[in-house]
Formats: C-alpha cells, structure tokens, sequence
C-alpha cells in the first residue's frame, strides 16, 4: 500500500481529471506501478518529486502506447524513408509540415521534460 499526502494526490487528480475513463484509469494504475516500484527502492518515502516523476512517465507511457503515436512513428519513418530516396536534384523544402511537427514535438517534449509538476 502506498500513502500519498494530499498535496501529492493533487498532483495525480489535476492530470486524471481531464482524461476519459478508460485512460484515467490506464493513468492511475502505471502512476501506481511507478510509485509501488519507487517507494521500495527509497523504503516508502515518497515525496513530491517522486510523485512528479511518476505522472510525467506514467504520461509518456500513456501516450507511446496510443494507437495515434504508433502511426505517427510508423508514418513519419515512412516519410524520411521516401526523402532519403528521392534524387539529389529534387529541392525540397527545408521545412515542411511534417519536420515542423517533429520539431515542435521534440522541443514540447523537452520543455515539459524538464519542467516540473506543480504543486499545489
């Protein structure tokens, strides 16, 4: 059993809440794994960071297990496939949609990996 302050069940309901029932409860039962495996390793302390931690991966699990990310992935390697096969005389542009996309991912994913959860 793990036990949770208020403040560090704040933490969990402020991302669960606005999720549909089915992925809420896919949400609470990975940020419960994590903290369950967190919680042996630090002998049941768990802190706000520790809480943190668990709803930011419990997140990108969520997400990287989504029908919706395995075909953007599955669609994305498709299409660099087909620009490193295109011939070197066709000009592309050097951003398009889909790169910008990738990009912007990749500095969100950045940002809110280093940001932290805050605590109310």
């Amino acid at each position: 059993m793990i036990g949770l302050s208020d403040s560090q069940l704040e933490i969990i309901i402020s991302e669960a809440e606005s999720m549909a029932e089915d992925s809420c409860q896919d949400f609470l039962e990975r940020v419960a794994a994590i903290l369950h495996g967190r919680g042996q390793q630090v002998r049941g302390k768990i802190d706000n960071d520790d809480v943190s931690m668990a709803v930011r991966q419990a997140l990108r699990e969520l997400i990287h297990s989504s029908d919706v990310w395995k075909n953007w992935k599955r669609n994305s390697f498709r299409e660099d496939e087909l620009r490193f096969e295109a011939p070197f005389a066709d000009t592309q542009p050097a951003l398009n949609a889909s790169s910008a996309w990738r990009w912007l991912w990749y500095f969100a994913k950045q940002l809110l990996s280093s940001a932290a959860v805050p605590v109310h």
